[in-house]
């Protein structure tokens, strides 16, 4: 899987206001049940953030994140399906 995101806000001010990703994931199936079954998926997102953009962090600090701080994201699911 393959996919390509820019994504522009007025609300992160006139300028500095794109944030842009791209992902690459893979699936696999542990047991095929036709169209669906159990599976694990990992997506990883390259991202990359103008100056202006801010991220909230949900965790215990409550931290925003500006521009060049924005990681990079690893995502893992595991789906069971009976």
């Amino acid at each position: 899987m393959a996919r390509y995101q820019q994504f522009e806000d007025e609300a992160f001010g006139a300028a500095n206001n794109e944030i842009t990703s791209t992902d690459l994931g893979v699936k696999y199936y542990f047991a095929r049940k036709g169209r669906g079954g159990s599976s694990i998926a990992l997506n990883y997102m390259f991202r990359d953030a103008d100056g202006g953009v801010t991220q909230r962090i949900f965790d215990e600090r409550g931290a925003n994140l500006a521009g060049s701080d924005i990681d990079d994201v690893l995502l893992a699911r595991l789906q069971f399906e009976f």
